[in-house]
């Protein structure tokens, strides 16, 4: 199949106020979810859920010391490490191998284990330990209103690192929306405009979803509506024209106020466009839309209100279908 970029063309995009930036040159991540050593198949199996995903195994005993890429789990930091992270965790025993785990996954999914002798009985979200090792990987579920219901994984592959890191990162949260086409972007403008929130748009040169963007959408979840707009879609070339974008690029668009409406987005709300500039890395990646993210969550609205909306929206749209034919 013929490659052809968009830079390529012979008619370029105009550039927008802020040159956009490509980054040609970067090279992906290849970790995306933490997991734990496995000391001893009990105790490793109740380590909870950290980052985009918690691996994590049962061991009964731990015979030797991790490194602070591990994370030993207890009580005490349960609700820190597990109930209250968005992202995954993966628990396991198995040491040297937990250690290349971790080390491949660090800042993506925590690595953890749980020490029966030394922690106690396992949380109940972890369920019931068959043998040693055991190992499960835990994340939120995707239509939870909360971190802490999680979705248990079992991992039953071989016990390498490779295996294992390739499970964790394939089983992370993402949230991010793939745009294919300009009828796709417009529900996706019409989602970010409804709940008030800012438009973090993934300009890329394929379908295959980067690690750092799925950590982003679960860090930043309901804070940010981050989109992937990929050129392979020939659907998405107008977008990629309308926004002067060449190579893969990321931009912000701030929501609108209240007082300023309209459903099209304009030429002054692209003057306001935000271009990530700066190295692609995950911590300057981070930084980056956290200056730009809501600071709360939005409040999904609850049922009762929910049903009340609509019956406004309908009764809305019948009084201007009204008003049409008269």
């Amino acid at each position: 199949m013929e490659d052809r970029r968009y830079g390529e063309t012979n008619n370029p995009p105009p550039p927008l106020p802020s040159a956009t930036r490509s980054f040609a040159n970067y090279t992906p991540s290849t970790s995306s979810t933490k997991i734990v050593p496995q000391a001893t198949a009990m105790k490793a199996l109740a380590a909870g859920l950290a980052f985009v995903g918690i691996l994590a195994s049962m061991i009964h005993h731990v015979a030797g010391n991790f490194s602070s890429n591990v994370v030993m789990l207890n009580q005490r930091n349960w609700r820190k490490e597990v109930e209250d992270n968005p992202h995954a965790v993966f628990v396991n025993l198995l040491n040297p191998e937990w250690e290349e785990l971790a080390s491949k996954v660090k800042g993506f999914v925590k690595i953890a284990y749980w020490d029966t002798e030394k922690s106690g009985q396992a949380p109940p979200v972890l369920g019931e330990i068959r043998g040693t090792p055991t190992i499960k990987l835990l994340r939120p579920k995707r239509k939870a209103k909360t971190n802490k219901q999680k979705e248990v994984v079992d991992y039953q592959m071989e016990r390498k690192a490779g295996d294992m890191q390739s499970f964790a990162l394939d089983l992370m949260p993402s949230f991010v929306e793939r745009v294919n086409g300009e009828e796709d972007f417009l529900k996706f403008q019409n989602k970010a405009k409804k709940y008030g929130l800012p438009m973090v748009l993934f300009f890329s040169e394929d379908r295959r979803i980067l690690n750092e963007m799925k950590f982003l959408s679960a860090e930043f979840r309901r804070r940010v509506l981050i989109a992937q707009i990929p050129f392979t879609k020939k659907e998405n070339k107008s977008l990629f024209f309308e926004y002067g974008v060449r190579g893969q690029a990321l931009l912000v668009v701030p929501p609108r106020s209240t007082e300023e409406g309209g459903e099209e987005q304009s030429d002054e709300d692209k003057q306001n466009l935000v271009v990530f500039d700066g190295k692609w890395n995950l911590h300057r990646l981070q930084s980056f839309i956290s200056e730009h993210a809501l600071k709360s969550e939005v409040k999904l609205p609850k049922p009762a209100e929910k049903k009340e909306q609509q019956e406004t929206q309908q009764e809305n749209t019948k009084k201007e279908h009204v008003k049409t034919e008269l």
